[in-house]
């Protein structure tokens, strides 16, 4: 790594306001990434509401060098991160075929069938990856623009904390954005004033 990484995580979900949800993202994401050497400049939590997205990820976007958010990607009506954020970086999402396939896949294996609102989530940025879920249905994604690398990750834990460790964490790495190994150890004394 050369110089310092500006990080900002954001949060989305009307639950983690209302006390609903403790807000346990922001712990872990910190945890690992500290372990790599690099350390959460700003963290908010923002409600599921397009202008309060729009303010939120335009004051992040404009002073960080990496943007992570959590939340707001599954098929239902109050998921407007991914067409919240797509507008404010003018940039057109596209449908995947790939997505669709993998979502129906997983409906298959359920022996249910696929609800037309689950399209949704087949939406990708034009020019970004998506990242595979294995187990859930709302893929994460990953965009980058003008030096700046955007990464948004499903809100519900068990979804989030491997897609980070299998796909993010590696992706971050073979950018030069984190260290490979641990950056610091932790001794734990008991007894020791």
């Amino acid at each position: 790594m050369s110089k310092p990484v500006s990080v900002e995580v954001i949060n989305f979900g009307d639950e983690l306001l209302v006390g609903i949800r403790e807000n346990t993202h922001l712990t872990y994401l910190g945890g690992q990434l500290a372990h790599h050497g690099v350390s959460i400049a700003r963290s908010r939590v923002v409600m599921d509401d397009v202008d309060e997205i729009q303010r939120g990820f335009m004051q992040a976007w404009e002073c960080s060098d990496l943007v992570i958010t959590t939340g707001g990607l599954g098929p239902t009506a109050d998921d407007l991160t991914r067409e919240t954020i797509a507008q404010v970086l003018g940039v057109e999402l596209v449908f995947d075929p790939e997505i669709e396939a993998t979502i129906k896949d997983r409906f298959a294996v359920l022996e249910r069938e696929m609800g037309a609102h689950h399209l949704k989530q087949c939406y990708r940025f034009e020019g970004g990856e998506a990242l595979h879920n294995e187990r859930g249905t709302a893929p994460g994604l990953i965009y980058q623009q003008g030096g700046k690398l955007l990464i948004m990750l499903p809100g519900p834990t068990h979804e989030l904390q491997p897609m980070f460790e299998k796909q993010v964490l590696p992706r971050l790495k073979e950018r030069g954005l984190i260290g490979e190994g641990d950056a610091y150890v932790q001794v734990r004394t008991c007894g020791v004033g």
